[in-house]
């Protein structure tokens, strides 16, 4: 049921109409990002750096291949340890995930299950919770299958979006701001379509201003029209988080 979520509005286009998909969708909430048309953009600079590293091992598992897979395991995390370092990330800037990929004997299909080095014998329960979470049952008599072994190995990326958030400032109680509350931002008014609408500077919104309709927002990759009906409130990311009245 769609009215149980937010709706979230990006694209250089997307915020001009996110009111009214909202009031069709009968939508409570609506949130239109600090950078809605480099959305995309931004979530590809500031993703975390990932090299997957495999082998193929098909075979049953046992305590015996449990203890061959910690020793691939541990050959592909000092590949992706090299690998990560090469690329200028440092040890306190890498992870590493372990999956095997299992199966019941007989099956044609698998389930990547979490593997610890310390804990091998711990990948086989958890695969039969996982295929009972998945499919409603186990075959806790059946032998388990090895197919493949999986390393991501992640460079963690220093937070790029920090910078680019409102800087805001020092809020007296109720959201106002010191510094003149978000008349600052108010750049003048258009009427069009019979109404009379504000229009503000997004770059000078702060995080707890709080904009009612009808209004345009505008910014350097987006317009977000706040349609009558709807009030708009800045958070602490920067983000616009519209709320509706009627719903």
């Amino acid at each position: 049921d769609p009215r149980e979520y937010a709706l979230v509005a990006f694209g250089g286009a997307g915020p001009l109409h996110a009111c009214a998909v909202a009031d069709r969708l009968e939508m409570r909430r609506v949130i239109i990002p600090r950078y809605p048309g480099v959305l995309c953009a931004l979530g590809l600079l500031s993703a975390d750096f990932a090299l997957d590293f495999g082998e193929s091992l098909l075979g049953i598992y046992t305590d015996k291949t449990a203890a061959d897979l910690m020793a691939r395991a541990t050959r592909l995390i000092d590949a992706g340890r090299a690998a990560l370092a090469a690329r200028g990330f440092t040890p306190d800037q890498m992870a590493f995930q372990v999956e095997v990929a299992m199966r019941y004997a007989g099956q044609a299909y698998e389930l990547a299950t979490p593997f610890a080095a310390d804990q091998p014998g711990a990948a086989l329960e958890r695969f039969h919770a996982a295929h009972e979470r998945a499919y409603g049952h186990r075959f806790a008599d059946r032998p388990v299958e090895r197919v493949s072994l999986r390393v991501r190995a992640v460079g963690v990326t220093p937070d790029k979006l920090s910078a680019m958030r409102t800087s805001g400032g020092a809020k007296l109680p109720g959201g106002a701001s010191v510094s003149g509350g978000v008349e600052r931002a108010r750049i003048g008014e258009k009427t069009a379509g019979g109404m009379r609408l504000a229009l503000y500077d997004r770059e000078r919104l702060e995080p707890g201003d709080q904009i009612d309709a009808p209004a345009l927002i505008f910014q350097m990759d987006s317009t977000t029209y706040l349609a009558p009906g709807w009030s708009a409130a800045v958070d602490a990311a920067g983000n616009l988080v519209l709320a509706s009245a009627r719903w």
